[in-house]
């Protein structure tokens, strides 16, 4: 053990600069992964903590009709499935440019026991004090306000019942002044899209004052259920006992939901990043401990007459992965602890109940003992296998797919050949080239390049594709105007235009149960042509005893297609079957893309809530789909124009608005991989022309001219890049199939993948380019190469 140990600290003074690299390139790799993969559990546990943390609501009900009885809320309340009410009465009140809701907390129970979502700046108004106001982020932005700005509000009297069925009618109420005590970040504000209203806080004081000056109303409560299996069907069931068609009950988790789907795809994302940076870390980490290995056993042979077994030679050589690992590794879990500071990233940032420094100890302890037997083991790996190569190289002959691919290169000339093999031979003793590293870095480089541009292309997809979020039509057209003389009118007029290829009625936000479950349905009536939402898997509902529901609906009442479901509206239950699986359109207020039902007109004819009658929340909309190559912006504007009537295109939802938030982090994954792909191929490439100068020295003495020499280089590099290529694009799109399969599963859409045809077209070509950019230096020194120099200190 003493010849080993003194072998080792001969090699540690040698190699010390090559040393402090790798450790800092072990710090950066597991800093990174380490980061990531704690934001990554940060980001899964978010819905949790956030809901707990500010004891949002579990579902939002409203009493519908002009004659709603605040009594009613008490006997909700006395339900065995309620932990908490809080009562809302919403204010007839709103500034002078938009439309931003007030709603005064009767009870002051809402921001404070329910719904205490977290302050941004400022402070919770005084509940005695009737003239404080607690903003949304979303108002006071709209607003420009900030803490102690004073708001200047217009009111409507307690007899203008009618504006709300008129927005026209002129406010009679008085005049109010509010001064912003604080900015809070509603779950709203966090779940919407841009341009959504949310709602801001009055006081219990503000209610009192103004209660019979003021249109309101206490027909709200924001409901937080005890944690128990099926209390949200329950609640469900004896509300609709009390109250039967009267009541509106609007689950929470279209919020939540809706804010779950997002912070799985940040979720998946950071662990996405920190699994291609593992990958990542290893090729690079293998291939500097390839370098370094074949540099501590040049002596093997000699050492190894001497009397050193190969594992004493290994372990001297790969010791030397010890110091790398252990203080790396320190340093790597410092950087994770300061940069946890900057996690979680996007919404998820913002949803953040404990902002800050955040310590994973599961992720750093775990982390660092796997990070320590990776290097080391690693270390060691390569010195073991390196010290049999050393031992052997002097008998050894060239392999065989060298051999093979050289002689059929030649034929393309002598540098082609000579090329060929110095990239696939790994050389002996002096001139040994870590030929298996670079090979792997350049196929898992490309891979992960390949990979993440596939990733990438889906989810570029799913945002620029409405379709694929559950807009089967093009447009909408007109305001709430599906059925009547006048929509029928507009209809007839749609169906005869040259542009048009399809039109139906659409009746959307339809409340109904499914399975004793609150949600929100949607009819289609076919007039020309077909429209239907987007269909994932199965058929669309085309008979009044069939429905499509979304992936969260089905899973949360334990269905499947073929199932046979019971859906209750105001005529009663039906029994019906599921054909098939949907996203679902979010024309108006945001609610998941994977949670609601479709059924044909007839179908929600048969359960009472086709003509809307029975329930105040639904609305019906005309759908165009036009023909192809109509140009749409001047189809659009003639049939504003000719029909007097709105037309809206498609309204991206709050879970594929807030993918714009990571979609950056591909292109950043495929630089990084990229230049991990060069790296690899330029390494190999420049240890080559270092460690076979000798034999590049041969070559000109034998009649290589200087640009045969460069060729010779740049055909070395050519091979890497091209095999790198044709092996780690097939790998990439499996890669990209797997990831894009997890997202798209998770938020309920379609999870075929997007082939990037672009990035595989030019894959081969761009490879060799930049392949060929690498080894221009090197060519240039190999070819300016003096043979007898070389040869003479050879």
């Amino acid at each position: 053990m003493a010849a080993v140990w003194y072998r080792f600290r001969v090699e540690l003074r040698s190699h010390w600069v090559s040393l402090l690299a790798i450790t800092l390139l072990v710090a950066l790799a597991s800093g990174a992964v380490f980061t990531a993969l704690a934001g990554a559990r940060r980001t899964a546990t978010l819905a949790d903590r956030y809901e707990s943390e500010t004891r949002s609501n579990d579902v939002f009900v409203e009493l519908e009709g002009d004659t709603a009885d605040p009594a009613l809320l008490d006997e909700l309340e006395a339900l065995p499935q309620v932990e908490a009410l809080g009562r809302l009465a919403p204010a007839a009140a709103f500034p002078a440019t938009g439309y931003i809701p007030f709603v005064a907390p009767v009870d002051g129970r809402v921001g404070r026991t329910i719904d205490r979502y977290p302050i941004i700046t400022g402070r919770h108004p005084d509940p005695h004090a009737p003239n404080e106001v607690l903003l949304s982020e979303d108002a006071a932005r709209q607003l420009r306000a900030e803490v102690g700005s004073r708001i200047r509000l217009r009111s409507y009297a307690p007899e203008q019942t009618a504006f709300l069925e008129d927005e026209d009618v002129a406010p009679l109420g008085p005049r109010l002044g509010l001064t912003v005590a604080g900015i809070a970040r509603t779950g709203p504000d966090l779940a919407q899209r841009p341009g959504d209203v949310t709602m801001s806080l009055l006081t219990p004081a503000f209610y009192e004052r103004h209660r019979d000056d003021v249109l309101m109303g206490v027909n709200l409560a924001a409901v937080r259920l005890r944690d128990e299996p099926h209390a949200l069907q329950g609640f469900t069931r004896g509300a609709r006992r009390l109250a039967g068609t009267g009541i509106s009950v609007e689950p929470a988790d279209s919020t939540v939901e809706g804010l779950k789907d997002s912070f799985a795809v940040l979720a998946t994302g950071l662990a996405a990043f920190a699994a291609v940076a593992v990958a990542a870390a290893l090729v690079a980490l293998a291939v500097v401990f390839g370098r370094l290995a074949f540099l501590t056993s040049v002596d093997d042979p000699t050492l190894s007459a001497m009397g050193l077994t190969r594992p004493q030679r290994a372990l001297a050589g790969g010791g030397l992965s010890v110091p790398i690992a252990v203080v790396g590794t320190i340093l790597g879990t410092i950087g994770a602890l300061v940069a946890s500071r900057w996690m979680p990233i996007g919404l998820a940032g913002r949803a953040e109940p404990s902002p800050g420094f955040d310590v994973d100890l599961l992720v750093l302890v775990l982390g660092a003992a796997i990070a320590l037997v990776l290097v080391i083991g690693l270390g060691l790996a390569t010195a073991w296998i390196e010290s049999g190569r050393a031992t052997r190289a002097a008998h050894a002959g060239r392999p065989a797919i060298s051999r093979l691919a050289g002689r059929h290169a030649a034929r393309l000339g002598p540098a082609a050949g000579i090329g060929v093999r110095m990239a696939l031979e790994p050389g002996r003793r002096r001139t040994a080239v870590p030929v298996r590293a670079a090979l792997t870095g350049t196929v898992a480089g490309l891979a992960a390049v390949t990979g993440v541009l596939g990733f990438g292309a889906a989810l570029d997809r799913l945002v620029d594709t409405p379709a694929r979020y559950g807009w089967g039509w093009d447009v909408n057209v007109g305001d709430d105007v599906g059925s009547g003389s006048r929509g029928a009118a507009m209809q007839r007029a749609l169906e005869r235009d040259p542009d048009v290829e399809a039109v139906a009625v659409g009746r959307f936000q339809v409340p109904l149960l499914i399975d004793g479950r609150p949600v929100r349905g949607l009819g289609i009536r076919n007039l020309t042509g077909e429209i239907n939402p987007t269909i994932v898997e199965g058929d669309p509902a085309r008979s009044t005893d069939e429905v499509v529901l979304g992936t969260d609906t089905l899973d949360r009442i334990g269905a499947g297609i073929g199932d046979r479901v019971d859906a209750e509206g105001p005529a009663g239950t039906r029994r019906l079957r599921v054909v098939g699986r949907a996203v679902f359109p979010v024309p108006e207020d945001p609610i998941p893309i994977a949670d609601g039902a479709a059924l044909t007109y007839a179908g929600l004819d048969a359960l009472g809530l086709a003509d809307g009658t029975g329930d105040d929340s639904s609305f019906a909309q005309t759908l165009v789909r036009w023909k192809p190559g109509t140009d749409e912006p001047a189809a659009r504007a003639r049939i504003r124009d000719e029909l007097g009537v709105d037309v809206e295109g498609p309204r991206a939802p709050p879970e594929v608005e807030k993918l714009v938030q990571v979609d950056q982090l591909p292109k950043l994954l495929a630089g990084l991989l990229a230049v991990l792909a060069l790296l690899a191929v330029g390494y190999a490439v420049v240890t080559a022309v270092h460690r076979r100068r000798r034999d590049l020295a041969i070559l000109k003495t034998l009649g290589f001219r200087r640009g045969q020499v460069a060729s010779t280089v740049a055909w070395q590099a050519s091979t890497l890049g091209v095999i790198g290529a044709l092996v780690g694009v097939p790998l990439g799109l499996i890669v990209a199939r797997w990831t894009w399969g997890i997202v798209a599963d998770g938020l309920g859409v379609a999870t075929d993948p997007a082939v990037p045809i672009v990035a595989l077209v030019l894959a081969v070509p761009a490879t060799l380019l930049f392949a060929n950019a690498v080894a221009f230096l090197p060519g240039r020194i190999a070819a300016a190469t003096r043979p007898a120099a070389v040869l003479r200190a050879e």
